[in-house]
């Protein structure tokens, strides 16, 4: 196993490799396109476009491989993310066909993908803590370099094996090996490579292979001379084992350099410390030696002045404590007077900086306070953490918008939140009791930590958890961290933190005026709603009232509709008593049959049952009935109104009402029916 640095290094060592290697392709098409086709050796050309084929194909994997791993170390819940991941895109797959229909199945494929790339993630997490992991960087290297050494003796045995200049291109795959993997891997990889070489060239000596040739039959053929075999071979074993013994040693070099130079520093920190704390001494004893004083001296001219006065302390020959005083009256007067004249004028121009300083400050708030006022409610939530970051002087901070009551959900989205960043995941495990009292208490805090950079330095650091309550419930959390090196800036840091507080309140309050202005907006919207339902209805009344009283059907059905306005009913009809068929005689809804529906028959039953007194109701559901309302006329039965209404909305007075219009427009329009028949019945009988 590597160390997190060393894994680094040869990560991107392994990606080199396989950069390498995608050159190493077209090079040997070209070398075997150049070398058959327009220099006339002998041996075939495609065998070796194969060849550089599977080797590209290999190659494919190693890249997708190294991607993957590369990845992998930026997975810090392992498993749980991945599952996470799996499920999201799952989710939004089916969102989005349900959304877009059949046409989202072409992002089917890039789903897939994705899909399999996760689930290759979760086999590389699964065999991450196994003691072989044949995954692993490690064994990635091996693999490299196998497959490498496998390409080049391929490619020996192509092009002559004996004859083949290719042997040279082993080198490679074993100073990678030494380089990568130690002397002893290198000498492995190389006594391997030797021993397959000697052996294909034997081989073919004693006809167990057929011999390739790589230039023309016409120069000879080495693969027959033994000597030739014995000098290559001594030749190849010594080149190989050399560059697998140097490649070993120059790493080893390399780190001890390393290790030299590091030490090196680490003495030379030492000794600047040393003889920085040597000139603090040094510092503080003159410091301690030489004093600036204050005395009363008397001049000549009997005028007493208090001057400060520089006081040396020495000893002369006699061991006797003496002191040297150095002054100068005149230049004291004048320093003193010019002293007190710049305090006055540095005491006036620190109050108008402070002023300028509040004015400015006052200023930016109300600046941001409108900006935020003006934007939408997750943006006003990342304009205030940005502004509390600019206010806290740190670029490392999340601002996480509370979607739960709960305190543990909260903890869990938290803790488990994709958009944080490794350094503030490191941060929020060290300090989760600051993080769980902040959220119980519903109170700021400010915790320190530490963060070890390396053996020999700690950096120390502070994390902000700046709670936003607006009514008593958490809207959002905002946490900072920043890092500071001395007593100073952690004063600074406290400062800082007040301001903050300072400008977290302004922003409570504007999320509060927000919320109360879009409830008025929301109340007005429903007032301004319900008054056009009001003008609506009104005019609706105006037209039934103003109706022109007929005989047609299609009055009625007028009638019926400007009362289903008024009323919001499903569907309304009318019987009338004296029919010899169970038919209505108008219908609101006209895809309906005139018969009467499910609900009418039962409702006309006990409307019958209670001799037309009053109006009954039928439930058709939970949220649907069918009320039969009887129209009369002086104690005479002309009609029955059926009304298909919610439950949930029901005005009895504009029911009354329509209701009322309907059963007098109705009665008139029967008596005047009856009248009519009347008429012409004592007409034919008197004609008669």
């Amino acid at each position: 196993m590597y160390s997190a640095e060393e894994s680094l290094a040869f990560h991107s060592f392994a990606k080199s490799l396989i950069k390498v290697r995608w050159i190493t392709v077209p090079l040997t098409v070209a070398f075997a396109y150049l070398a058959v086709y327009k220099l006339g050796m002998s041996f075939k050309a495609m065998p070796v476009f194969v060849l550089s084929t599977l080797l590209a194909a290999v190659n494919i994997y190693l890249t997708v491989h190294a991607s993957f791993l590369s990845r992998q170390r930026y997975i810090t819940r392992g498993q749980t993310t991945l599952r996470r991941l799996l499920s999201y895109l799952l989710t939004k797959f089916s969102l989005s066909l349900k959304e877009s229909g059949l046409k989202y199945l072409l992002c089917l494929p890039a789903l897939l993908i994705k899909i399999l790339g996760i689930i290759y993630l979760m086999i590389l997490e699964a065999l991450r803590d196994f003691h072989f992991n044949p995954l692993s960087l490690a064994n990635q290297m091996h693999l490299q370099v196998i497959c490498d050494l496998l390409f080049v003796v391929a490619l020996i045995r192509l092009t002559g094996t004996t004859e083949s200049p290719a042997f040279i291109l082993a080198v490679l795959p074993i100073a990678v090996a030494g380089y990568s993997m130690g002397s002893k891997v290198g000498y492995v990889y190389a006594a391997l490579t030797s021993i397959s070489s000697i052996g294909l060239a034997l081989a073919v000596k004693k006809g167990l292979l057929q011999h390739w040739k790589f230039y023309s039959p016409m120069l000879g053929d080495l693969s027959q001379s033994g000597g030739w075999i014995a000098a290559a071979g001594f030749v190849m074993v010594g080149s190989f084992f050399s560059v697998a013994h140097i490649s070993g040693q120059f790493a080893k070099a390399l780190l001890e350099q390393m290790a030299l130079k590091s030490e090196k520093i680490a003495d030379l920190k030492v000794v600047v410390e040393k003889k920085e704390d040597l000139l603090r001494e040094q510092k503080e004893e003159l410091l301690s030696a030489t004093a600036e004083r204050e005395a009363a001296i008397k001049s000549e001219t009997e005028a007493k002045n208090d001057m400060k006065v520089l006081q040396e302390r020495f000893e002369d020959e006699k061991k006797r404590a003496l002191s040297l005083i150095d002054s100068n009256e005149i230049q004291i007067c004048k320093i003193h007077d010019l002293e007190k004249e710049v305090a006055e004028k540095n005491c006036q121009l620190h109050i108008s900086d402070e002023g300028k300083d509040f004015l400015r400050f006052t200023l930016n708030e109300m600046a941001d306070l409108r900006t935020m006022t003006n934007s939408e409610p997750k943006s006003l939530f990342e304009f205030a953490a940005q502004a509390l970051s600019e206010k806290l002087g740190c670029n490392t901070y999340f601002a996480y918008i509370m979607e739960d009551s709960t305190l543990e959900r909260n903890l869990k989205i938290l803790l488990d939140s994709e958009n944080l960043s490794l350094r503030l995941t490191s941060v929020l495990a060290a300090t989760d009791n600051a993080l769980r009292t902040a959220m119980e208490e519903k109170n700021a805090c400010l915790a320190p930590h530490s963060v070890l950079l390396n053996e020999r330095c700690k950096e120390k650091a502070y994390v902000a958890f700046l709670p936003l309550i607006s009514k008593d419930k958490i809207k959002a959390l905002f946490i900072y961290e920043k890092s500071y090196f001395s007593e100073e800036h952690a004063t600074d840091a406290s400062r800082d933190f007040r301001a903050a507080l300072l400008h977290l309140s302004n922003v409570k309050n504007v999320i509060e005026d927000r919320e109360l202005s879009q409830e008025r907006e929301k109340e007005k919207g429903q007032l301004n709603r319900k008054i056009q339902n009001i003008y609506t209805q009104l005019d609706l009344f105006k037209s039934i009232v103003s109706f022109n009283r007929s005989s047609s059907q299609e009055d009625f059905m007028w009638l019926l509709m400007e009362a289903s306005k008024i009323l919001s009913v499903k569907d309304a009809a009318i019987l009338r008593m004296d029919s010899e068929t169970d038919e209505a005689y108008v219908r609101l809804d006209r895809t309906r049959s005139l018969k009467l529906l499910y609900g009418e028959a039962e409702a006309l039953e006990l409307l019958k049952a209670v001799f037309f007194r009053e109006p009954v109701q039928h439930k058709l559901g939970d949220s649907f009935e069918c009320v039969a309302f009887p129209l009369t006329y002086a104690d005479k039965r002309l009609g029955v109104l059926f009304l298909h209404r919610s439950t949930q909305r029901i005005d009895q007075e504009a029911t009354s009402f329509c209701v009322r219009v309907i059963n007098d427009n109705f009665a008139l329009h029967v008596m005047n029916h009856e009248r009519r028949l009347w008429e012409s019945f004592y007409q034919e009988n008197l004609s008669a």
